[in-house]
């Protein structure tokens, strides 16, 4: 599982940092929002090697903005999400997780042409559009949405690939 923050100044970052985001099995990624900020990737990157009471130092990733566009898997599970937005300029990647959230519509992920797999299950998702543009797309995970959500037209469209 990997959980980010954006990074806006070294006292936010070590927090993040101390609250242990990172674990055994756990990721945390740091993406620097801006070119010029009080404090660079590498600094950072020291800053936190150089904290002593810091668990699972190797399991944390800084990236710079860039670096985070370039990013190729992104899991926003779990984070009481109710619309996508803000993903448009993540045009290289590959694999989306959006799984546990409060998502009711499919859309914010048109410009996601690089996208391979994506994860919108246990979500309120109402009617399943909005992928058209998913040329690449191979997996599409919908777990437990609940039939009664879905408007009828897509119950039909599920049941038919339900029979191949």
């Amino acid at each position: 599982m990997i959980d980010f923050t954006f990074g806006l100044n070294e006292i936010g970052i070590l927090d993040k940092c101390y609250r242990n985001y990172q674990g055994e099995d756990r990721y945390l990624l740091i993406v620097m929002m801006q070119e010029r900020m009080d404090c660079a990737v590498e600094d950072v990157q020291k800053l936190i090697q150089d904290t002593d009471d810091i668990s699972y130092k190797g399991n944390i990733k800084v990236l710079s903005f860039k670096g985070f566009l370039e990013f190729l898997g992104l899991s926003l599970s779990s984070n009481r999400i109710t619309e996508v937005k803000g993903l448009n300029n993540l045009i290289h990647l590959e694999s989306l997780s959006l799984s546990r959230n409060y998502i009711t519509e499919i859309k914010g992920l048109n410009r996601l042409q690089s996208l391979k797999r994506l994860d919108l299950s246990w979500n309120e998702i109402t009617q399943i559009q909005g992928l058209e543009n998913l040329v690449n797309l191979q997996e599409l995970k919908l777990w437990v949405i609940p039939l009664r959500n879905l408007q009828s037209r897509t119950k039909k469209a599920i049941l038919l690939l339900e029979r191949l």
